[in-house]
């Protein structure tokens, strides 16, 4: 797949990646498909490199760096995109809001922040 091509240009073909749900450890583990991302807040990139992508299929999406210190989602609702991050690093949940992001090619971007995925 081209570098311009992301995982969400495969949202047309509707899927959800599988992940295991509660973990022996008692933590969730949503790992969905390995892939390269980029989340970059503020001109700091926390995720820049290999990572865990979960797609859904309304569009919706989530990355993970591997050694799962960030996340990030970006969610789809009633045509509009907003993005969501951990902020702290482990933290395991999405809660920090970046606002309402736009697409551009791969990536979902907007004055403060940018979420991208592509497939390796």
């Amino acid at each position: 797949m081209e570098a311009t091509q992301g995982f969400a240009d495969n949202v047309a073909r509707p899927r959800i990646l599988k992940s295991s749900v509660g973990a022996a450890d008692g933590k969730s583990n949503w790992r969905g498909k390995k892939g390269r991302c980029l989340l970059k807040i503020s001109g700091k990139k926390f995720i820049d490199g290999q990572c865990w992508v979960r797609l859904e299929t309304d569009g919706s999406f989530q990355v993970m760096s591997l050694n799962e210190s960030y996340i990030a989602q970006l969610l789809r609702l009633d045509g509009e995109a907003i993005g969501y991050w951990n902020e702290t690093s482990g933290s395991t949940h999405a809660h920090a809001a970046l606002g309402v992001m736009n697409r551009s090619g791969a990536c979902w971007k907007n004055g403060k922040a940018e979420i991208c995925a592509w497939s390796l």
